[in-house]
């Protein structure tokens, strides 16, 4: 999720990084598939609606731990293709586990939460009072 604006995005290529000399027209052989370390987005998921919205994406993205940078040295990291990894397991670096992962409440969970309150509030029997007949 590239901005294609910020003058990282809209920079050409070094040529010189790691990246850089895998793509084909540097000469490599275009096995990372990564972009040039240079055109890192300044604006990287600031305006995605996408990472937003995911009701799958359960880290905040804002938490010191979320914004914090890989280590490289942990289990998860190493297996990172980055580090020269195979990706089997597929998780973050144990360093950035989201400080506020089970904190978040989304807009569905504060809806249903004020109906609930307000069908309470109308049921005269959830409120400890008898029934008319």
């Amino acid at each position: 999720t590239n901005c294609e604006e910020c003058a990282n995005c809209v920079r050409d290529d070094c040529g010189a990084c790691r990246s850089c000399l895998d793509k084909p027209k540097f000469g490599g052989m275009n096995k990372m598939r990564r972009r040039c370390v240079h055109r890192v987005c300044l604006n990287r998921n600031k305006g995605s609606t996408m990472a937003a919205s995911a009701s799958h994406n359960k880290n905040c993205l804002e938490c010191a731990n979320c914004l914090r940078d890989n280590c490289g040295a942990c289990r998860s990291c190493l297996d990172m293709p980055k580090f020269g990894g195979i990706n089997k397991l597929r998780r973050r670096c144990v360093h950035r586990i989201c400080l506020n992962r089970n904190k978040r409440s989304t807009m569905a969970d504060q809806v249903a939460a004020a109906i609930e309150v307000a069908n309470d509030a109308s049921d005269p029997q959830a409120a400890g009072g008898k029934k008319r007949s």
